[in-house]
């Protein structure tokens, strides 16, 4: 799921013959090269429910895309997912010009969970970059959240198992707490 803000800035970059209007976070070529900072949430009656780190944009203002670690919890406690987040960029045509649109996606390894902690799937997501329409002229790229085929899946009762579609499709868009 990609989810995409504007953001607002007065800093501005040359990319080629393309003048971008906002440029809010760190970026070393495509990968944010920024800093991070570790918030909480926490359930109605007080129990953890997700720890995760947060991209800091270059002014040093709390951004909500979520960069690094994420781990959630049930209310009972028990993990229900783990893994990584990286940011991503896009150009998109704003109102004052181009401008970047940012957004956080799966990296990495993550980890399932089913309510009483077993493990319900453990694999890596491909992020493989695809084309997206923009209101710019040709678009531009954006990096999926797509399992890659090296996913275990496991029953109730711990035993591997091969997982149906339905199951494949909740966890490409299995959303993730934000804060």
């Amino acid at each position: 799921m990609i989810t995409s803000f504007l953001l607002s800035g007065c800093a501005s970059i040359n990319v080629g013959n393309v003048y971008i209007i906002n440029d809010d976070f760190e970026f070393r070529i495509d990968s944010f090269d920024g800093n991070t900072y570790t918030d909480s949430a926490y359930y109605a009656n007080g129990k953890l429910r997700a720890i995760a780190n947060y991209a800091f944009k270059k002014t040093k203002e709390k951004s909500i895309f979520n960069v690094g670690q994420y781990i959630s919890f049930a209310e009972n406690g028990s993990k229900t997912s783990e893994g990584q987040f990286s940011l991503g960029r896009y150009i998109q045509c704003c109102f004052s010009g181009p401008c970047y649109m940012f957004y956080s996606f799966k990296v990495g390894t993550w980890t399932y969970y089913y309510d009483d902690g077993l493990k319900l799937a453990q694999g890596n997501y491909s992020n493989s970059k695809i084309h997206i329409d923009t209101s710019c002229e040709g678009g531009d790229q954006v990096y999926d959240n797509s399992l890659d085929q090296n996913w275990t899946f496991w029953t109730k009762q711990g035993n591997e198992t091969t997982p149906g579609d339905t199951l494949i499709v909740t966890l490409e868009a299995l959303d993730y707490w934000q804060f």
